[in-house]
């Protein structure tokens, strides 16, 4: 951007008021008198390898933080999976206990069936023994 023709402006609307302030109240009329609107600063140029390395900065800076949140969410997920992991071998290990409980039961059933035959079949030797000692007397 080129300063020069800013500084004219201003050089030239600078001038314009200094006459008008130097000028006689009686030949001016009554109005108020505007000031003029001030120049903008003049911006300061910057050069295209300047906003590259900006642009190169900023994006920098966003791919630090995107790693951070890689890593963020890459320990919570190996986190999770741990947790799920454990949670999965209890319920294993809590199968593998209630397989063993029901075996154990119907062990238990088994012999218990046999015990309530075998009485059964004891009760039915008895009665027939007492039947045929009450025959015999």
């Amino acid at each position: 951007m080129n300063v020069l023709p800013i500084l004219i402006v201003m050089l030239l609307g600078a001038g314009t008021a200094w006459a008008q302030e130097s000028a006689p109240a009686a030949s001016a009329p009554t109005e108020a008198v505007k000031p003029e609107p001030k120049a903008a600063p003049p911006v300061k140029a910057v050069s295209l390898e300047e906003a590259y390395r900006r642009e190169y900065a900023f994006l920098q800076a966003q791919k630090k933080e995107l790693s951070k949140r890689v890593q963020a969410f890459s320990a919570q997920a190996v986190s999770a999976e741990k947790r799920l992991r454990n949670k999965i071998s209890a319920l294993e290990q809590k199968n593998i206990d209630l397989a063993a409980q029901e075996d154990r039961l119907r062990t238990e059933l088994t012999e218990s069936e046999q015990k309530d035959i075998s009485s059964s079949e004891n009760d039915e030797l008895l009665d027939m023994t007492f039947s045929q000692a009450n025959a015999s007397l």
